[in-house]
């Protein structure tokens, strides 16, 4: 999704990088829903602790986060690390955070070895 293919869309588009993202915090915003979909498997996993933090210190006290896990092999070349959901869950526990399980979908691509795990957190 882009700024360029939504351009008569009202999308505020921020510009912000994982782990820490520093602008949106420099902001002050907190926000109702944040969505992180087909982006994890880009955190580097010494990051995603950070990032996870990062992400729900955004979060008004009542917020959700819907956060989507590609579960296949990792592609280096592509800057793809690879991504489990008890991974994913254990660095939520240890922050003190309750992962709800949604659907499991295929891959939209078609790809037999690749599936996404939607998530619920709550702050």
């Amino acid at each position: 999704m882009s700024a360029r293919h939504h351009a008569k869309r009202a999308i505020d588009w921020r510009d912000d990088h994982l782990p820490d993202l520093s602008t949106l915090h420099a902001s002050g915003e907190t926000f109702d829903l944040i969505v992180v979909s087909a982006v994890w498997m880009h955190v580097r996993p010494v990051d995603r602790r950070q990032a996870l933090q990062s992400i729900m210190d955004l979060l008004k006290s009542d917020g959700m986060l819907y956060l989507t896990l590609r579960l296949g092999p990792q592609e280096p070349d592509r800057g793809i690390y690879k991504v489990s959901l008890d991974e994913f869950k254990e660095t939520a526990s240890e922050l003190g955070l309750q992962v709800q399980e949604l659907e499991t979908q295929t891959d939209l691509l078609g790809r037999p070895h690749i599936k996404w795990q939607a998530l619920r957190i709550d702050a």
